[in-house]
């Protein structure tokens, strides 16, 4: 059974499970209370490194879209700072352990640097990326190469690093709001407290202000499918009636595929796989297969491609870019976050 279906299904199996799970995640919460207070007590102390560090991170174990969002936040601010760069986990990959500055253009490697660099490497050609978990090290080797900004792709949760800024990705919808393993988040919701402004999927709602914090809102629009083998571009139409393997590594499988069957296509099979799985397989189907673009660098890099596969790419547009940049780039200047 799948962690998400555990997590969110309202079946008897997993309600179960759930409540089997219920006690791990109450002694998840504790131990996470604990590490945080250690930093609001003054216990341990944040590293503080003299450029703005703007984090994009979550609550919750995968699924919301965090590194286009983190993407699209770079696009904003291209325009608006000369000198940019990204820190990434490099998440299962050999260059996870620690720090490492990737110049801009240099192709990677996603079992070298991991999926969602290589995403961000893709969609950011012209960004230097810092790969590895010791975010620390990686503010001090932007802070050494001069960077104006250092943007943390998920880095909501890494508490020794101080930061000018913290976005939050929050989904009110949520009904299981319980820490892992029976539940997806990765701490306890009252951890939104930490962040300075949150970003919320456009749902039409106007909410300017939530618990007393800005409210930026942003909306997911899938644009075309590209074919993994001559990199060819079709239009969404392409997708329409037609019979499509649908195939993902990713926390919300069903997510992807609901997206397919609203898109037009006729998914006639589903493959899924661990959240980053590294997807060292054959693919060799009588129908399109179609995945994620964050599935599709690996493809590339490790799958034996036998038969037509496409990424379906997706992009992240705030609703109001110019209010957001403009309270973004007055705390970039202002430089004042307290913890």
């Amino acid at each position: 059974m799948q962690w998400e279906r555990v997590w969110h299904e309202r079946s008897p199996k997993a309600t179960i499970l759930r409540a089997i799970l219920y006690p791990l995640s109450l002694l998840y919460a504790m131990g996470w209370k604990a590490y945080e207070s250690a930093y609001k007590l003054g216990i341990k102390k944040r590293s503080q490194v003299p450029i703005p560090i703007i984090g994009v991170g979550g609550l919750e174990v995968g699924g919301q879209g965090k590194t286009p969002i983190t993407i699209a936040v770079a696009e904003l601010l291209r325009n608006s700072l000369p000198s940019l760069a990204i820190s990434a986990s490099g998440y299962g990959s050999k260059g996870e352990s620690r720090a490492t500055l990737i110049t801009p253009e240099k192709n990677l490697s996603p079992c070298d640097f991991g999926d969602e660099a290589c995403l961000l490497r893709e969609h950011l050609p012209w960004l230097p990326l810092i790969i590895g978990r010791d975010r620390v090290l990686a503010a001090k080797l932007a802070n050494k190469h001069q960077f104006d900004v250092l943007l943390l792709d998920d880095g909501f949760q890494h508490l020794p690093l101080a930061r000018t800024v913290d976005f939050l990705v929050l989904n009110l919808q949520r009904e299981n709001r319980l820490c892992l393993p029976a539940g997806p988040y990765r701490e306890p919701f009252s951890g939104y407290k930490r962040a300075d402004a949150f970003l919320m999927e456009n749902n039409g709602e106007n909410i300017n202000e939530l618990f007393g914090k800005p409210v930026f809102y942003f909306s997911k629009k899938f644009e075309s499918v590209r074919n993994l083998q001559n990199d060819e571009i079709h239009s969404l139409d392409w997708l329409m009636e037609k019979e499509v393997h649908g195939l993902c590594a990713i926390a919300n499988p069903q997510r992807f595929f609901d997206s397919l069957i609203f898109l037009g296509a006729n998914v006639v099979k589903k493959s899924c796989y661990t959240d980053h799985d590294p997807l060292k397989i054959s693919i060799n189907e009588d129908v399109p297969t179609v995945v994620t673009e964050k599935d599709a660098v690996k493809l590339k890099h490790h799958g034996n491609i036998k038969s037509e596969v496409y990424a379906l790419r997706l992009s992240i547009k705030f609703r109001d870019e110019i209010k957001l940049i403009t309270w973004l780039m007055e705390k970039i200047k202002s430089d004042e976050k307290t913890y």
